[in-house]
């Protein structure tokens, strides 16, 4: 009998679930209230306040798990790569790494395509809103270091000019899921996307570039 009960518990948890997903994918977390959420899972408001705190809370749990799956995965390949020894840290070097570690990025994106769609497209007014923030920091703050360790190769870079660089570079990441592409075409953009960003950035690395 009380199995039964923790059945019903996790059956009800993860329909519900389901269905936020599927309405958040439609209307975004401004458009869609726990109410019609209750109503399409076939239970009372009340009962989702038995799984949930909050419809932020209730956001909060569809999309974190590839969330922060993804920016865990993310920063694991930075520290790789900067965890290197210098002979395998050089630019030739960081191109083959660059480009594996973006089709690592690109196949997490496709296999939860729905939840970053939702972080995307439909999640203003949560945390997840500024979700690109994230790995611009992240990027940002791995160049600097990398920086560092050539012998200051970027310095002519600004600060805003870094800035500018590491959003576009991290948004192409993901605009092949916005644009309808399929796992194959997107991960053929990924690496041109990612040739052309390498190229550029070892221009600006050539004397008199940055001046």
């Amino acid at each position: 009998m009380v199995q039964a009960s923790v059945d019903t518990f996790e059956t009800t948890r993860a329909r519900l679930l389901s269905v936020a997903r599927d309405a958040f994918l439609r209307n975004g977390f401004l458009g869609v209230s726990l109410r019609s959420i209750a109503a399409l899972a076939q239970v009372t408001t009340g009962a989702i306040y038995g799984h949930f705190s909050s419809k932020e809370d209730l956001f909060d749990r569809v999309v974190a798990p590839s969330g922060d799956g993804l920016f865990s995965l993310y920063q694991a390949l930075i520290d790789e790569f900067l965890a290197f020894p210098p002979e395998m840290r050089s630019f030739d070097a960081m191109l083959d790494f660059e480009l594996e570690a973006r089709t690592r990025i690109v196949d997490f994106i496709y296999d939860y395509p729905e939840d970053f769609l939702i972080i995307a497209r439909g999640s203003a007014g949560t945390r997840w809103e500024g979700y690109l923030d994230r790995f611009v920091e992240a990027e940002k703050s791995s160049t600097v270091k990398y920086e560092a360790a050539a012998g200051g190769q970027l310095e002519g870079i600004d600060g805003m000019l870094l800035e500018v660089l590491a959003r576009y570079l991290v948004q192409g990441l993901f605009e092949p899921l916005l644009r309808g592409l399929c796992r194959e075409d997107a991960q053929a953009f990924a690496r041109r996307f990612g040739l052309f960003f390498h190229h550029g950035f070892q221009a600006l690395m050539e004397p008199g570039q940055t001046a």
